[in-house]
């Protein structure tokens, strides 16, 4: 049994994976800002304020796996970016510290590379090229994942989300495309894949 922490969990893409995720084998304890939620479950869900690094390691205690799916998922202001993109996902990291946690799963973005032109081939490898304040607080997500995974040993998984919707709304869209079953599936295999020695 696999005790995995989903922060996000009444967010667009925390909500799929609320119900997506749903198995005999993964235990899920989930955490959101609002007060209340509708994902249609019993899983056991908490409300928590990211910024209280406190409360986040308690809510972390006993977890295996913490996926941090919160944060604002697009353009916005500096300030409310730096609370909910940057702090909330530094304490997130440092509660899996704190806490013993083995695994973070961050949700990062497309818009990392985004300034690179539709035609280019992007590989594991390519440089960053943010376009976007939004996207460097995902590179600063991305940033934490490598310290935390040098300094303390913590398995980071970082996946580098793009076009979550139904279905594909335009030809750029179908580009980078991530259906709600894909996504479900690809953070299942982040939350379960080996850890390697």
């Amino acid at each position: 049994m696999r005790n995995v922490l989903l922060t996000g969990a009444a967010g667009r893409l925390g909500n799929v994976l609320t119900r997506g995720l749903l198995s005999d084998d993964l235990n899920l304890r989930l955490t959101d800002r609002v007060p209340t939620m509708n994902v249609g479950t019993d899983t056991p869900y908490r409300c928590c304020e990211l910024s209280n690094l406190d409360e986040l390691v308690i809510l972390a205690s006993g977890a295996d796996t913490i996926v941090h799916v919160a944060g604002i998922p697009d353009e916005a202001p500096f300030g409310e970016l730096d609370e909910s993109n940057i702090v909330a996902t530094y304490n997130v990291f440092e509660a899996a510290r704190l806490a013993g946690v083995r695994r973070v799963v961050y949700a990062s973005s497309a818009h990392v590379v985004g300034m690179y032109p539709p035609t280019a081939e992007i590989v594991g490898n390519t440089l960053s090229a943010p376009d976007s304040l939004y996207a460097v607080t995902k590179l600063f997500g991305e940033s934490l994942g490598s310290l935390y995974s040098a300094k303390h040993g913590i398995s980071v998984v970082i996946l580098r989300i793009g076009s979550f919707r139904p279905a594909p709304e335009n030809s750029r869209q179908l580009r980078t495309w991530l259906s709600h079953l894909d996504a479900v599936a690809l953070f299942d295999r982040a939350i379960r894949a080996q850890v390697e020695a």
